[in-house]
């Protein structure tokens, strides 16, 4: 392709991913986690690394028992101070990430492979579900995924042209990465697994490959107490994975190519089958049709994506190659797609009782790999251009139930509800102590609000009074099986109830 041409379509596509990933981003509330990087926002920079370093969190006051390693919300904290601090603000840095990568994996496809492979891999992940609503979340992950290219792509630069600069930033974007997300480790698992794979090939190199991974230990070794801690306390995450590894693994192939958010009558009605197909009953399929056209979709674009991946691996020059996969190329894209899902599998397999398998989230770091393969199998049709007018047609319904219905906790109308109908001197109890958090900064009157954890704690904190408000949300972290609410009704009597996206309000009177 000519250069003025491939300039024109980056740009293109730059354009779109732009627009994706900044429109409507204010229009939720910040949800739990997000409310908690609010908190390190108000922090100095001293004390979010003291924090975390002693407690593993980043709000340990409102959370335990592990969090993210500090270099994003040092980051957001910085940047909140620069700009301010709204919903806007706030997650447009990880916008800003979310545009950047959209760049460097055409950099990382044109290195791999060619340009027109990376101009299709950019246009997959601006369009992505998955990588829009990361990218317009107060998290660490969009951060992640760019750190994740930008180690890849420096690495790619320092074997082939053998400049110093390029294992410099290597080394700078790796360290970062991994400061950034625990399982950023996974990704420099499968990079100096591949270079030890090929290690006659890169013997040349390997001074300055052992010099880079020396240089990324040293540079991380104040950290391994508390990556340590961490390890040896990981059982915190058997409360909140699944049981059916399976089962999860099928919905992160299916979040690697698209998802949907389902409008709050179609949600209570998929909710169970997201938990496990077992669960699935004749009254899931009482949803509506625009549901049913999204889901369509979403199972289209999953078999369109996933049988150009298995193009990419079995054909080459259109011809069937059944030894295509074990190219080069092919085997660093396939470590670094399997390395981060199959390792965390293995270790939820032999230590069930510490899982680490089942977030997407955690998977992301290895979704660039997939949309390069997929890129390069889609090429391999003379009828590439209709094929990829096709997936932009599909995503149109997945990405309109995105931006449409509501995803995250809604405590912005919580608060309002409360402004409105609550009177200062009444109890509010929350079932969660981190639920403090996104509603006090919504809401400005959090005097007598409370977080509980058992029914012991509300007995003391309610002390016999007149009336009680609930607030009951994320209830899978806490009173699961509703002991708190159960004593409540049993105790006083249910005269209002209101619910939200992921929140609801209970109101009791003697």
């Amino acid at each position: 392709m000519k250069k003025a041409n491939v300039l024109l379509l980056l740009i293109l596509i730059l354009i779109l991913g732009s627009f994706l990933r900044v429109y409507k981003l204010s229009s939720e509330s910040f949800w739990i986690d997000e409310a908690a990087t609010v908190y390190t926002t108000k922090q100095d920079a001293v004390d979010i690394v003291k924090d975390i370093y002693i407690t593993l969190e980043h709000a340990p006051k409102y959370f335990k028992g592990g969090g993210i390693p500090p270099a994003y919300l040092l980051v957001a904290n910085y940047w909140t101070k620069l700009i301010g601090l709204s919903e806007f603000k706030l997650r447009l840095l990880s916008a800003i990430f979310g545009i950047i990568s959209v760049y460097v994996i055409f950099l990382v496809g044109r290195e791999i492979f060619d340009e027109r492979v990376g101009l299709v891999s950019a246009f997959l992940l601006s369009i992505n579900y998955l990588q829009i609503n990361y990218s317009q979340e107060a998290r660490s992950y969009s951060l992640g995924v760019l750190l994740t290219l930008l180690s890849v792509y420096f690495l790619l630069n320092a074997l082939n042209k053998k400049k110093i600069f390029y294992w410099i930033a290597h080394i700078i974007s790796s360290t970062l990465l991994i400061y950034t997300h625990y399982f950023g480790f996974l990704i420099l698992f499968f990079e100096y697994l591949f270079l030890l794979f090929y290690l006659r090939e890169y013997k040349n190199s390997m001074k300055k490959i052992l010099i880079s991974a020396l240089s990324i230990f040293i540079v991380y070794v104040p950290w391994l107490p508390v990556l340590v801690r961490l390890i040896s306390g990981s059982g915190y995450l058997k409360l909140y994975l699944g049981k059916n590894i399976l089962w999860d693994l099928a919905k992160i192939i299916v979040q690697f190519n698209s998802w949907i958010t389902p409008d709050s009558q179609a949600r209570d009605a998929l909710r169970p089958l997201y938990t496990s197909f077992n669960n699935l009953h004749i009254s899931d399929f009482l949803i509506s049709w625009l549901t049913w056209l999204t889901i369509i979709c979403v199972i289209s674009i999953t078999i369109l994506l996933g049988l150009h991946f298995f193009i990419s691996l079995a054909f080459k020059n259109k011809k069937t190659n059944k030894y295509n996969f074990l190219d080069k190329k092919y085997v660093f894209l396939l470590m670094w797609l399997f390395t981060p899902i199959l390792i965390p599998i293995l270790v939820t397999i032999i230590f069930p009782s510490s899982p680490v398998f089942g977030f997407v989230q955690y998977a992301i770091f290895a979704s660039p790999a997939y949309y390069l393969i997929v890129s390069k199998g889609i090429l391999q049709s003379r009828k590439y251009a209709v094929i990829l007018g096709i997936l932009l047609i599909l995503s149109l319904s997945p990405l309109y139930s995105y931006y449409s219905n509501f995803d995250k906790q809604q405590w912005r109308e919580a608060a309002e509800y409360f402004k409105i109908n609550r009177s200062p001197e009444e109890i509010v109890v929350t079932n969660v102590p981190a639920n403090i958090l996104p509603l006090g900064y919504y809401y400005a009157d959090m005097s007598n609000v409370v977080g509980v954890a058992n029914v012991g704690d509300l007995k003391r904190e309610i002390n016999d009074k007149n009336t009680v408000w609930l607030l009951y949300s994320s209830e899978k972290y806490g009173d699961f099986k509703e002991t708190i609410k159960n004593y409540l009704d049993a105790s006083y009597k249910l005269d209002k109830k209101i619910e939200f996206t992921g929140i609801k309000i209970f109101h009791y009177t003697k």
